[in-house]
């Protein structure tokens, strides 16, 4: 009977890898890629979602600046939603679907092509309140469905 050396086995046995095996290893890399690519594009749409929401809230909170400073000097439009304007050094008020009512996030007027493009509301309250609706709405991120932040504001009269 012949005899098999130890080092001959381990010759045999160390061949390399079948394409198979390199096949299995390439699918299993391409799975784990793909997964990191999905949640990779999930984060980033949240995070601009989040920023979205964020300067919409801020396009919101200077229309109340703008609503107060507005009132001090200046009988509120009622009726008809509004939204106030900056015109130089002055603020005006133009009637809604006005296009100076589509703003970007910087608050510059902007036209609906670029997005996001914000739209500011400002509703005067109802008979016997001074409860104002200061809302912005925007396309979302992935373009099928509308956001909105909405902020109530009191005019107290003296």
């Amino acid at each position: 009977m012949r005899k098999l050396s130890l080092t001959k086995l381990v010759k045999i046995n160390n061949r390399g890898d079948t394409i198979l095996e390199v096949v299995i290893a390439i699918t299993l890399l391409a799975l784990l890629l793909t997964g990191a690519l999905a949640l990779t594009q999930k984060n980033l749409q949240a995070e601009q979602s989040s920023q979205e929401h964020n300067e919409a809230l801020q396009l919101a909170q200077s229309q109340i600046e703008e609503l107060r400073n507005y009132a001090t000097n200046n009988v509120l439009p009622s009726g008809n939603p509004f939204c106030l304007v900056a015109s130089g050094a002055s603020v005006g008020y133009a009637d809604t679907p006005s296009q100076k009512c589509d703003v970007n996030a910087a608050g510059a007027a902007s036209p609906t092509s670029i997005q996001p493009n914000f739209v500011l509301t400002v509703t005067p309250p109802a008979a016997g309140s001074s409860l104002y609706s200061i809302s912005v709405d925007w396309q979302d991120v992935n373009g099928l469905n509308k956001d909105n932040v909405t902020l109530y504001y009191q005019i107290y009269s003296s």
